[in-house]
């Protein structure tokens, strides 16, 4: 009688518990996001600072001319008298970004959520500083440009009926700064998550804190705790030894959440991550953390139980990863796949 009302107990503690992070998870994007917006919402939708003009206009440089011209685009307007080549002296990560959400990502973004919210009658709203204009007139005006792909994207929109929702390249500058904020929390909330949560063969979390170590405060706490760390983990599925495959605990919850909020407000942070503080470390530290996140990934130790034994005799040489030894080795399914998170590492490496 015990034993099921355990197994009734547990998915639905799992679940309320899973449900509850997720939604403060939730707010504290949201409350990184908004104290971000205090200079727009006093001052409106301005770049300042000096070095954030300079990127701003280094941005409008790469939205007129493309990559190509950008690259090799030599300033006589910097370092006067002598000029700068600015193409090989900046760190593009940032300029890259900005332009690409405003000509491919928020367009698309905002008339699908757009054509959405009309089929569903509800969550369609964007932003009041989008302009919109007819998919069909913009594929036109691209396939003239040369702009094959986003034509063939913007008249696959009319198409379905959506709207072609464009914003400014000072707004989108201007917001840079708080988007990436959010997304640094999340991205170090992530890090925290994985480096404290036992999955596969990680070591993970021994629900424990660094008090433990101290000689007899450590003591009476494992005493006092530990029944208490046990209950919780058992009743709430959390606990590593009640699933053979991947497991969340409450405390990497817990670590995640903490981690998502000292990230959201801390000092250091929010003050180069303002709206309208259009400089490197508002996109380099979300560019940081993701790389550290993505890199932990690939990391993560793979399930015995889906080991796949690689020997001389397989044909798929893409799988045959061999020690120094001459010797054919286990190689992971999850180990595998986590080839493309490494990827994706080298990916986000590039905004930094």
């Amino acid at each position: 009688m015990a034993k099921s009302a355990v197994s009734v107990l547990r998915p639905i503690a799992a679940a309320v518990l899973i449900a509850t992070s997720l939604y403060y998870a939730n707010e504290l994007l949201t409350t990184a996001y908004t104290a971000r917006l205090k200079a727009v919402q006093d001052y409106g939708y301005i770049i300042h600072e000096f070095d954030p003009y300079f990127n701003f206009r280094a941005a409008q440089y790469l939205y007129d001319n493309g990559w190509k011209n950008f690259v090799n685009w030599f300033d006589y307007m910097s370092w006067y008298p002598l000029g700068r080549p600015v193409g090989t002296t900046i760190y593009p990560g940032m300029q890259v970004t900005a332009v690409f959400l405003t000509k491919v990502w928020l367009p698309i973004w905002f008339g699908v959520k757009q054509w959405f919210g009309q089929l569903a009658g509800f969550g369609g709203s964007i932003s009041s500083r989008a302009v919109t204009k007819s998919a069909l007139g913009v594929s036109t005006t691209l396939s003239g440009s040369g702009s094959t792909v986003m034509s063939t994207v913007a008249n696959l929109m009319a198409s379905f009926g959506m709207k072609w929702n464009e914003m400014s390249l000072n707004d989108v500058c201007c917001l840079v700064p708080a988007w990436f904020g959010a997304l640094a929390t999340l991205t170090t909330g992530l890090l925290a998550l994985e480096c404290s949560s036992n999955f596969g063969n990680n070591d993970g979390n021994r629900f424990g804190t660094f008090l433990d170590d101290i000689p007899i405060i450590g003591y009476l706490l494992q005493k006092i705790m530990t029944p208490i760390r046990n209950f919780v983990a058992h009743y709430a599925c959390m606990d590593t030894k009640a699933t053979k495959g991947s497991s969340l605990q409450t405390t990497s919850l817990l670590s995640m959440l903490a981690t998502m909020f000292f990230m959201a407000v801390v000092p250091a942070h929010m003050m180069r991550s303002v709206a309208g503080g259009y400089d490197n470390e508002s996109v380099a530290m979300t560019a940081m953390t993701l790389v550290f996140w993505l890199w932990t990934r690939s990391l993560r130790g793979g399930d015995p139980i889906s080991d796949v034994t690689v020997t001389d005799g397989d044909d798929n040489v893409g799988i045959k990863i061999r020690q120094k030894q001459d010797r054919g080795f286990n190689v992971s399914s999850q180990t595998r796949s986590s080839f493309l998170y490494g990827a994706l590492t080298g990916l986000a490496y590039f905004n930094m």
